[in-house]
């Protein structure tokens, strides 16, 4: 997890930077795209920001097929807000986040899919900054998953606080797997850590 400068500041940075960027800034503008056949795993996601997704990559990379937005609280993004697959369960709320998009989607198995989250900014020690940050990890066939992504207003879900790899506490990343009634299944063998994923290349800032 990083602190960083406004989303305005970062886009113009982007631009300034050429046009190895150009597929960056499309990727705001353009949705993630689900498989139709194959293997598939489902993901919903829950986010007070924007979460971009790349499939069948295990680093960011806005070139991949298919990349793009899967739900986005603020408009004028690609967003695809509010889209059901009927998964079960109901989205688990946590007391100190503020409030979130949810959105369903079906997403390659047993391929590494990659997230990248760009909270909507809020203010740190006087500055107003963004927190972003990119997990990893390998849905596996006809699975269920919840992935989280937000920040949080206190400290006080100490329940969540394992499942928490940021190295500041207000910005939360957390992926479970579902059980059938649509629980969290934090058993060993189904908890799910993804890793941090860095960027396929390194102009690519945004």
């Amino acid at each position: 997890m990083k602190f960083l400068p406004s989303f305005a500041a970062l886009l113009g940075a982007s631009l300034l930077a050429g046009c190895g960027n150009i597929q960056t800034v499309k990727s705001f503008s353009t949705a993630y795209q689900e498989p139709s056949d194959g293997e598939r795993a489902r993901v919903r996601i829950v986010s007070d920001g924007m979460v971009r997704a790349v499939p069948k990559s295990a680093c960011v990379d806005w070139r991949v097929p298919n990349a793009g937005v899967m739900v986005s609280s603020k408009k004028g993004f690609a967003d695809q807000n509010n889209r059901s697959l009927n998964m079960p369960g109901e989205p688990h709320r946590l007391k100190s986040e503020g409030s979130t998009v949810v959105s369903e989607f079906y997403v390659p198995a047993n391929e590494p899919l990659t997230f990248a989250y760009l909270s909507n900014g809020h203010t740190n020690n006087g500055k107003q900054v963004q927190c972003r940050v990119n997990k990893t990890f390998t849905p596996q066939a006809g699975k269920d998953y919840e992935a989280r992504f937000v920040v949080l207003k206190s400290q006080d879900d100490k329940a969540f606080s394992l499942f928490n790899t940021s190295a500041n506490n207000s910005c939360l990343s957390l992926i479970t797997t579902l059980t059938a009634d649509g629980m969290p299944d934090v058993t060993p063998a189904n908890l799910v850590k993804p890793s941090d994923a860095a960027l396929c290349h390194a102009t690519d800032i945004l």
